[in-house]
């Protein structure tokens, strides 16, 4: 399962929920995080697995995060990096892919959970798709801000 090592952290430290909401909210998480290193990190560690793959999505990600999802929780890419994908497959198989015709729907199962994201890494990163007070759609809790979302998921609810 995907944790939250602050959060979880102040759990174990013996917080209430109220508090651990309200001191998340206003941590300079991209600071905390040293945001930049673990992009960097993150960047040079998906090429190397890309290095020597049919099928190079890394680029494409790092050039269009900020304007557009692509993922919606860990795991489950949105229908743009399918196609970029599906495009790249069809040309290693000598096949004609249209990428203007692909169905630009999202998957139901792909798409039905957005992984919420802290209002200061939406700031730090300019996330054109979202603002950092946004609701998240969660398939079992609904829209929630991020705001809303902490104190459940401390609950273990979502």
């Amino acid at each position: 399962a995907y944790c939250d090592r602050f959060s979880d952290s102040r759990v174990r430290e013996g917080k209430d929920s109220d508090t651990i909401t309200a001191d998340y909210l206003d941590l300079d998480l991209p600071a905390a995080v040293q945001i930049e290193r673990v992009l960097e990190a993150e960047s040079q560690k998906e090429f190397a697995k890309e290095a020597h793959a049919d099928v190079k999505i890394r680029a494409y990600i790092e050039a269009n995060f900020r304007t557009a999802p692509m993922f919606y929780t860990p795991n489950h890419p949105s229908r743009r990096v399918m196609n970029v994908q599906a495009v790249q497959i069809a040309e290693h198989l000598g096949v004609t892919l249209n990428a203007g015709k692909l169905l630009t729907e999202e998957y139901p199962e792909t798409s039905s959970t957005h992984h919420p994201i802290h209002p200061a890494t939406i700031d730090y990163l300019g996330l054109e798709y979202r603002s950092p007070w946004d609701t998240f759609r969660l398939s079992r809790a609904g829209n929630l801000t991020f705001e809303q979302f902490i104190p459940l998921y401390i609950a273990g609810t979502v």
